[in-house]
């Protein structure tokens, strides 16, 4: 019980102190590790979710290793 209510509660500031501090108009969603042919069916279905107000952003990422 004891961890529980511990990971509520710094789970509950966390939001609080990120809410507080972040700027109008900041994303509150991210996702990670989109394959790209999965990429249009994507924005389709989050075009159709209620409550979305604009299209999402996507932006490509890549790894590397600085030798």
């Amino acid at each position: 019980v004891m961890f529980t209510l511990s990971a509520y509660l710094l789970e509950r500031s966390l939001v609080t102190q990120i809410r507080s501090s972040a700027p109008p108009g900041m994303p509150n969603v991210f996702l990670l590790d989109i394959p790209g042919r999965l990429r249009q069916s994507f924005t389709d279905l989050l075009a159709r979710q209620p409550g979305v107000e604009s299209k999402p952003e996507i932006f490509g990422a890549v790894s590397l290793k600085l030798a």
